[in-house]
């Protein structure tokens, strides 16, 4: 992953506290469960893939909230 396209996201939680940043190099529509979604869209057909990321420390995270 290239540094210059990662991106830095300030997450919180339900109740509006401050929990981590998180350092991704794609941009997210959202976090439930244990996983990130991201939206890819094939420019040349319009076709769009949404792929699910684990996230492998959820546990932690959500002893933390």
């Amino acid at each position: 992953m290239d540094k210059s396209s990662e991106m830095l996201y300030d997450i919180f939680c339900a109740d509006g506290y401050y929990l981590y940043k998180l350092r991704l190099g794609f941009r997210p529509i959202f976090m439930k469960a244990g996983f990130v979604y991201e939206a890819q869209e094939n420019k040349e057909t319009g076709d769009v893939k949404i792929i699910r990321h684990k996230v492998k420390n959820w546990d932690q995270i959500k002893a933390g909230i």
